[in-house]
């Protein structure tokens, strides 16, 4: 048999020390790391059933608004509004009124945000919706998503799109063209589901929007198919003129009771409009 014999010598004992204390400062480190890292007063993906996946829609229809007050000030009021002429700004520091970028806005609230609050709550709506065979309410969730992402590529052009959430530390773009072709495919799907449910709902009064009411949904669905094709008149005009007449055969929003509006209640706060007039820094364009 064998013996190994050990030396314990100064330089050999430090060798053997310091890998076993880095050992336990490991251990020490990562004990209850899952638990001391969750906050107690969030539900979390994991602890979401249909019961209460009407809350996590309802927060992706809020948030998919530009994600909330400051970001739809910053983004949506002093940029798009500005520069569709629907409002002028008043105050006297702002940039955007001289069509200058400033990047903490654009790059923080119009992407960090966007990327970081509103995506995931749409892309887990969507996506637990249809892996536990909830066709209707994943039809709902579908066209929200292309709502929502059309605000984002409509901003920035090529964006994340068909990789986010991948869980890659590298996430590739999608150039517009392949976006809103797949927009198409997304409303495609979501009216076939919703033609098959007429009086139907989902979600209930947690929809900000419709209450959960297919047939408005539809109806909401093939006037966002309308306003995309439009946007595409000068750029692919045989598929917009395709997706128009598409859009318009189905049935699109004719009276004021189909528009599409997030309901504001104390719960979800104010419409962002209201929350930022007391400030007077815009005024309506004349």
């Amino acid at each position: 048999m064998k013996i190994n014999k050990i030396t314990y010598n100064k330089a050999g004992g430090i060798k053997l020390i310091i890998p076993i204390l880095f050992l336990f400062s490991l251990v020490a480190c990562t004990k209850n790391f899952t638990e001391i890292n969750t906050p107690t007063n969030t539900i979390g993906a994991g602890s979401i059933d249909a019961s209460l996946l009407g809350q996590a829609f309802a927060q992706a229809q809020y948030r998919g608004l530009f994600g909330g007050t400051t970001e739809f000030q910053v983004i949506h009021n002093l940029y798009c509004d500005f520069f569709s002429q629907y409002f002028a700004t008043t105050h006297p520091n702002f940039p955007s009124d001289q069509f200058q970028e400033v990047s903490t806005w654009t790059g923080f609230y119009g992407w960090d945000v966007q990327y970081g609050v509103a995506a995931p709550q749409v892309k887990f709506v969507v996506d637990f919706t249809a892996s536990h065979s909830m066709p209707l309410a994943n039809a709902m969730a579908r066209v929200w998503k292309v709502y929502f992402f059309d605000r984002l590529t409509d901003l920035w052009g090529p964006i994340i799109y068909s990789q986010f959430g991948n869980n890659e530390r590298s996430v590739a773009y999608d150039s517009q063209k392949d976006i809103y072709h797949d927009f198409f495919k997304q409303l495609d799907t979501a009216v076939a589901v919703l033609k098959a449910n007429p009086g139907g709902n989902a979600f209930g009064n947690n929809d900000q929007i419709y209450s959960g009411n297919a047939d408005k949904w539809l109806i909401y669905a093939n006037s966002l198919r309308l306003r995309l094709a439009m946007r595409l008149s000068y750029v692919e005009p045989a598929l917009a003129q395709q997706e128009a007449e598409k859009a318009v055969a189905a049935g699109v929003m004719t009276v004021n009771g189909d528009n599409a509006s997030v309901l504001t209640t104390p719960i979800n706060s104010l419409n962002f409009y209201a929350r930022i007039t007391y400030i007077n820094e815009f005024r309506m364009s004349v």
